[in-house]
């Protein structure tokens, strides 16, 4: 994994990739959110758990399907 690291760093389109895991959780989160509004009304909120916390699992296991080391504390 350390091989490709720096040459990993360097790609433009691998930046890309990991600033898009940020707009796959806001997506996600409006997307669920506006879902409940339909379902339960316009005064219901989005809260920490499970709503935000799953959104944001669900963004991270997204962006590792498309590059492993975009999720990497590598």
């Amino acid at each position: 994994m350390q091989v490709t690291s720096k040459r990993l760093e360097r790609n433009s389109f691998v930046s890309f990739l990991q600033l898009s895991t940020f707009f796959l959780d806001l997506f996600f989160i409006q997307a669920i959110n506006n879902l409940e509004n339909m379902i339960f009304g316009m005064g219901f909120e989005a809260t920490f758990f499970p709503e935000v916390l799953s959104c944001f699992v669900l963004a991270l296991y997204t962006s590792y399907q498309v590059h492993p080391m975009s999720c990497s504390c590598a």
